[in-house]
């Protein structure tokens, strides 16, 4: 022990050098992990506002393709509306085949 006594303040200084810088260094890893962290969240929330955006516009391009399609299914509804009503007004629309009148033409025709 004599031989460690005139070391012993030295030591002790060494000892409080040591638990001061591992305070600094931890308060420094602190004050970073909140730095960071704050940058995450940050960085999160602007994703999230990107994310809800992008789906904005995917659902207003959406209702718009659905709206031209409708119009584009009216119009040919329409249109075969008025074919039936034609094809109804037609003398012969409940024909399945021709007549043996046309029959006999056509065959005169070969």
């Amino acid at each position: 022990m004599r031989l460690l006594s005139p070391f012993i303040p030295y030591i002790l200084a060494a000892l409080v050098a040591l638990g001061g810088l591992w305070f600094v260094d931890h308060r420094a890893y602190q004050r970073g992990y909140a730095t960071a962290e704050s940058a995450q969240i940050s960085a999160a929330a602007a994703e999230a506002a990107r994310i809800a955006e992008a789906n904005k516009r995917a659902i207003q391009d959406a209702l718009r393709t659905i709206d031209r399609l409708t119009e584009e299914k009216e119009q040919r509804d329409a249109r075969i509306a008025d074919l039936l009503r034609e094809g109804a007004a037609d003398a012969g629309s409940g024909n399945v085949s021709l007549p043996p009148g046309s029959v006999r033409r056509i065959q005169t025709i070969h």
